[in-house]
């Protein structure tokens, strides 16, 4: 509460107490314990509420941060958490934060300029119904704020943080947004505010339809039902599909994600198909048209140091196989596969279609020609690893991990295929560029990893 709009926010709440009968306001103080200056902010909070506001005050403390957790993201999380449990233990109605109209104006731009749209075009509501969140000062400008601080002689503490400008949303605050309301128009934040204001309001109009729609579906039937609605209820609906099966995993889906798997369900294709979405979840498709979601569950008994001696020779063609504990066993199979006229555009779209594969079971094609190899070498995970991959350039192995959320203790279960010392693959994680399928392609390399029992 020591920033500007929350200390505003909280002088206003409680002066107003004297005049609400029946409002009872208290002060959550939540310490992240990631700056040097955090514990003499607690400090002052806890003077001011205390002395001057004569507020009950809850401070809380967050855990050790998980070392492969990114930073921002679980602070946010573990904040919402411990502030739910605050009213749920306090039998508070509601939980209000300090948003203000430039943090919504913030918001949509960056969202929009990194892609993250997400699951929804929404932004920040100014009430969440679901997790019980009011913003009261969501259309209150920045400079109403400030006003009202100077006002009352009040003084806040800005989050040092926020000037550091390898933070995409801070390069936004400090440059782009002042640079947009010089050169284009003065009044940008405010247009930014209204125009996520109008996307909250379709965005919820839309999802309360296809929840009306996604209540009719027949069981059982999902992939033949969902090709009979238009592409933006499609991967609505798969959306609320995953929810179903999977529950709280199921929301790090976002909207690529969704719509890929939306293709892959809605595809003509008669086989059972598989599709790895990241996060250590996959899309499988059973021939009867059953659509499953599934979560990545290898055991963590597979946790270990991969070494020098990991590294082992496949044939081509040939297979590996590899033991980890009693119940997991995968394999890896190089196989030659000639081609009848016509029939790489077929496969190409196969791949499009099908993308990565998942963890539990993979393919991936290379341009025999281009890539003649009589064996490849197959390792695993070592810090340093990068590839060139297709379409997205030269990568760190590990962030390609990352990126798809799978933990650590997998990451040594996952085989890294080269070709003269080049990573070629890295099954249900990328592919690298090297011998892509051409419409002229008649010789193919087929790799496949699988999962085994």
């Amino acid at each position: 509460f020591l920033g500007r709009a929350g200390l505003a926010s909280a002088v206003a709440c409680a002066r107003q107490l004297a005049c609400a009968e029946g409002l009872r306001l208290l002060v959550c103080h939540f310490n992240h314990g990631l700056r040097a200056e955090s514990a003499a902010e607690e400090q002052a909070v806890c003077a001011l509420v205390r002395e001057c506001l004569r507020l009950p005050l809850d401070v809380r403390q967050a855990p050790q941060r998980p070392a492969e957790e990114n930073i921002e993201s679980w602070a946010r999380a573990i904040r919402y958490r411990l502030l739910e449990e605050v009213r749920r233990e306090q039998n508070a109605h509601v939980i209000a934060t300090a948003h203000h109209e430039q943090d919504q104006a913030e918001t949509l731009l960056f969202r929009v300029l990194s892609g993250r749209l997400a699951r929804s075009a929404q932004s920040i509501a100014s009430f969440d119904r679901e997790r019980r969140l009011v913003r009261p000062l969501l259309y209150a400008a920045k400079e109403e704020i400030d006003a009202y601080l100077a006002l009352h002689n009040l003084d806040f503490v800005t989050d040092s943080s926020n000037a550091d400008l390898r933070r995409s949303r801070n390069l936004i605050r400090r440059d782009l947004l002042p640079l947009l309301k010089k050169r284009v128009n003065p009044n940008i934040i405010r247009g930014l505010a209204v125009c996520a204001a109008r996307l909250n309001e379709d965005e919820a109009m839309i999802w309360d339809e296809v929840r009306r729609v996604f209540a009719a579906c027949p069981p059982g039937d999902f992939a033949r039902w969902l090709t009979s609605y238009p592409v933006p209820y499609r991967w609505r609906l798969v959306c609320l599909l995953a929810q179903k099966q999977l529950g709280d995993d199921a929301l790090k889906l976002g909207y690529a994600q969704l719509r890929r798997a939306a293709e892959l369900i809605s595809s003509a294709a008669s086989e059972e198909r598989c599709l790895n979405l990241g996060f250590g979840i996959s899309c499988h498709i059973r021939r009867e048209d059953e659509v499953c979601f599934v979560r990545e569950t290898l055991p963590e008994a597979v946790r270990r140091q991969p070494t020098a001696r990991d590294s082992r020779t496949l044939g081509v063609p040939g297979e590996l196989q590899f033991q980890f504990t009693p119940a997991l066993r995968t394999s890896l199979t190089a196989r030659l596969v000639e081609l009848a006229p016509g029939r790489a555009d077929e496969l190409i779209e196969q791949v499009r279609v099908h993308g990565r594969g998942s963890l539990r079971h993979a393919k991936c094609f290379f341009d025999r020609r281009t890539l003649n190899a009589e064996s490849l070498t197959v390792r695993f995970f070592q810090p340093g690893d990068a590839m060139d991959v297709w379409r997205r350039g030269r990568r760190k192995v590990k962030k390609l991990f990352q990126e798809q959320a799978v933990a650590p203790y997998l990451r040594c279960a996952v085989p890294i295929v080269e070709f003269a010392g080049r990573i070629i693959w890295v099954p249900g994680i990328a592919r690298s560029n090297a011998a892509p399928l051409r419409r002229d392609t008649q010789s193919v390399l087929e790799l496949e990893f699988r999962e085994l029992d």
